[in-house]
């Protein structure tokens, strides 16, 4: 459990659903320990984990996994401190549509769980990857040409969108797409990486990272 009844998270730098996690709390100013030699395989982690997976986030009240969930609990806990979920209902469920999309329809398809399947398959992992986040930001692209989208993804202040965005496109960057590419989705990114909350949750700055 958490030392001191601090926070404690456990995820890795690539990991974009420890990313998302990453960025929240420190968009919310929660301080954090990180713990990313996390052996997924390990008896200790799934005693800690059943589901066996990152990010896992421990607070001094809970033990919370599944990227969004978290995000949820963040919000409902420290709802006025950057808000990460817009005031109006219509707002509200535009954000959850963007974020669900990127963390449902978009991440799984290159999650590395599935290596060894698709490599006993003879499927290219590079060219699988590229083919889906390429369509998925293609979709993504779409959803932002709305006059609901501003700086951000929706309006002037980061959200929960944003949250989801920015990890997906350092994994575009990883597996060499070029994010102009979707000029409206780049400019959200390049937005958000201005902010000291998206800066310090980037791979490149956690311990663990390797390119």
């Amino acid at each position: 459990m958490a030392a001191s009844g601090g926070y404690v998270l456990y995820g890795t730098a690539w990991s974009s659903c420890t990313g998302r996690v990453r960025i929240a709390l420190n968009l919310k100013g929660i301080k954090y320990r990180s713990i990313t030699d996390v052996s997924r395989t390990s008896k200790e982690y799934a005693e800690l984990n059943p589901q066996a997976l990152v990010p896992l986030l421990i607070t001094p009240d809970a033990r919370l996994s599944q990227s969004v969930a978290i995000l949820e609990y963040l919000e409902e806990q420290q709802p006025t401190h950057s808000p990460l979920l817009p005031t109006d209902p219509d707002g509200r469920a535009r954000v959850r549509s963007i974020a669900q999309f990127v963390v449902s329809e978009m991440q799984p398809l290159q999650n590395t769980r599935l290596d060894k399947e698709l490599t006993k398959l003879g499927v290219h992992l590079l060219a699988w990857r590229q083919t889906w986040i390429k369509k998925g930001f293609d979709v993504l692209e779409g959803m932002l040409k709305s006059d609901k989208t501003g700086k951000y993804c929706h309006g002037d202040s980061p959200t929960m969108a944003d949250c989801c965005l920015v990890p997906q496109a350092m994994n575009a960057g990883r597996y060499e797409l070029d994010m102009a590419t979707w000029p409206r989705c780049n400019a959200v990114v390049q937005h958000c990486i201005q902010l000291p909350a998206f800066e310090k949750a980037l791979p490149q700055n956690q311990p663990d990272f390797e390119k």
